[in-house]
């Protein structure tokens, strides 16, 4: 939200500097490249400027910060001087009214004692900020009604991994099952075999045994 707010300012920017200097048209695409290279212009002396700061050991950079800055650049302060003395009486002022940038949001404060109304130990003041939920720094109770018997816990434990195993071996067993018999076309299914005790297939010669195979798997007719 803040790249596309700074991105449009700065765009508004390159647009006033275009027709400040002659310009009467200009591609969109010309400025948005122009845009793009004073966001990164601007970046790079407040970096720099930040760098030479701390160097100083200051929190917050200072006009000397930022003139090193912009010589790192390329830019002396002859150069500035001279490009102020040109634009004087050719100020154009922004185009739009823009709110103070960037925002500064307060947090909202977590509730003190005397907000909640609570209980306080004698020596801590009901200004400061008051003791998170109790269930956030007490003990839970991980088995309801039996947490304090050990063999009670363990023997729940135990339950409850019997329990998630089975559950595990009935969809295995479900899964194999349909894999095996998947529900298709019936005429598909593969016929099924058996084998015949040695004295009936020896015993009606060579033509027993086909014939019992033929007839369990439909097939053959009327001679």
């Amino acid at each position: 939200m803040a790249d596309d707010f700074s991105r449009s300012i700065a765009r508004v920017v390159v647009a006033q500097i275009a027709e400040g200097t002659g310009f009467d048209t200009c591609q969109e695409s010309a400025v948005d490249i122009l845009a793009d290279l004073l966001l990164r212009y601007l970046s790079t002396v407040c970096a720099s400027s930040h760098s030479f700061a701390e160097q100083a050991g200051r929190s917050q950079a200072n006009l000397a910060d930022t003139l090193l800055s912009l010589e790192e650049l390329g830019v002396t302060a002859d150069d500035l001087q001279s490009h102020i003395q040109l634009q004087q009486g050719t100020d154009v002022p922004f185009a739009h009214t823009l709110a103070p940038y960037p925002v500064h949001t307060q947090r909202p404060l977590p509730p003190t004692f005397r907000d909640q109304k609570e209980d306080h130990p004698a020596h801590i003041p009901d200004f400061l900020q008051a003791f998170p939920d109790p269930h956030t720094y007490q003990q839970t109770a991980a088995f309801t009604g039996h947490e304090a018997d050990a063999h009670k816990q363990r023997q729940s434990m135990l339950e409850a991994k019997q329990k998630a195993e089975a559950a595990l071996n009935k969809m295995h067993q479900r899964m194999t099952s349909k894999a095996a018999q998947p529900d298709s076309n019936p005429f598909m299914v593969p016929p099924v075999v058996e084998q015949l005790p040695a004295a009936a297939a020896g015993g009606g010669g060579g033509g027993g045994g086909s014939a019992a195979l033929d007839q369990q798997n439909g097939i053959g007719g009327a001679a």
